[in-house]
């Protein structure tokens, strides 16, 4: 069995969430919209190289808000790109390169661990696992075989990934200066670094005999603060 040498495949999921407004925080103003219904549109499509031992794959994802239409819709997106064995789907070793912002050079890295396919009879324990949004590889710990849908039982996986900060991959947007009343603490105007902290608990229920991720929940945590235990927001 391998995995297909053409793929083109669209997932949407929704949610709600606490957004900060960072264009009314960049003017002084601190802004947080509540229960704000989000998408995520993930789009993963089959690109060079690609033969009969391997396929690349190419996902960007966009996170969106579904209450607006004009450009401050747009929440979060990125490109990444990987190139795993279609036998196993484990990451060959040669640089996977991810993109967060626009002009940004993509940072490469060699990974060890899966990300949007499990091995062909996937077996009922933990797995490596790479995290393309802090870029560093954690483990994807089974939980259970409890949940059946449509007649097929899968593996339930957790990932939680650790609190990391984003500046030093998001150079745009990663870290800011801001005022220190801004902040909660004293200082008036005096200007204060932040970085952006992220967090997340990520769900995957696989079919173990192709290994597709059938189900993914996810939770997810960003916010700015001067150090990794204080969050501002």
């Amino acid at each position: 069995m391998k995995f297909p040498d053409r793929i083109h495949q669209v997932t949407r999921a929704t949610g709600t969430g606490d957004v900060l407004d960072f264009r009314q925080l960049l003017e002084g103003t601190v802004h947080i919209d509540h229960e704000v219904p989000v998408q995520l549109t993930t789009l993963v499509n089959s690109v060079v190289p690609t033969d009969s031992n391997v396929v690349t794959l190419c996902a960007s994802f966009e996170v969106t808000r579904r209450d607006r239409t004009d450009t401050s819709r747009l929440l979060d997106a990125s490109v990444d790109q990987v190139t795993v064995s279609r036998t196993t789907g484990m990451p060959q070793r040669r640089p996977a390169m991810t993109m967060f912002e626009l002009d940004q050079k993509p940072l490469e890295t060699v990974r060890h661990g899966l990300q949007y396919k499990f091995p062909f009879g996937t077996a009922k324990r933990d797995h490596p696992y790479f995290d393309a949004i802090s870029q560093r590889e954690t483990t994807m710990a089974y939980v259970d075989d409890s949940t059946v849908r449509n007649g097929l039982r899968l593996l339930h996986f957790r990932a939680d990934i650790p609190v990391v900060d984003l500046s030093g991959l998001l150079p745009m947007r990663g870290r800011v200066d801001l005022p220190a009343r801004l902040l909660g603490g004293k200082g008036g105007d005096e200007l204060v670094g932040v970085s952006l902290y992220y967090s997340a608990t990520r769900d995957y229920w696989v079919e173990p005999t192709t290994g597709a991720v059938v189900i993914i929940n996810e939770h997810q945590l960003r916010y700015l603060a001067t150090t990794a235990d204080a969050p501002t927001g």
